[in-house]
């Protein structure tokens, strides 16, 4: 019976031991998280997204929309107001350049928008 109840106790202790070292482990993995920004980076995205969730898809839609599209005026930098740079930047350039963001960029992200949505039960 002696026997018994100390190997039952050197079990316990050895099992305590471990998940100890164990749970020292998962604290350090959960420490070099925090300490490097990871877990601050999936917290900040569940607020933010809570937040983007509130406002009204149609204002952020906007918002973004006249944002890019000041960016995309200023990445023109005005060349169609040159008289030298205005034919050769509204036949060629432009139109190419337009036509290629929109059949690969634009494209990309419609897909990726409608693949995402696929098995969105609203949609059925």
């Amino acid at each position: 019976m002696k026997r018994m109840w100390s190997i039952g106790v050197g079990a316990t202790l050895l099992l305590l031991f471990a998940s100890g070292v164990a749970f020292a482990g998962v604290m350090e993995v959960v420490k070099s998280m925090a300490g490097s920004g990871q877990i601050w980076a999936g917290i900040g995205t569940v607020i933010l997204l809570y937040v983007f969730k509130k406002i009204p898809n149609d204002k952020i839609y906007a918002l973004v929309f006249n944002f890019f599209k000041r960016v995309g005026i200023v990445c023109t930098g005005g060349l169609n107001r040159y008289k030298w740079s205005a034919p050769f930047w509204e036949t060629h350039i432009e139109a190419w350049f337009i036509d290629f963001l929109q059949n690969t960029i634009g494209a990309a992200l419609n897909g990726y928008i409608e693949g995402l949505r696929t098995n969105n039960n609203q949609n059925k």
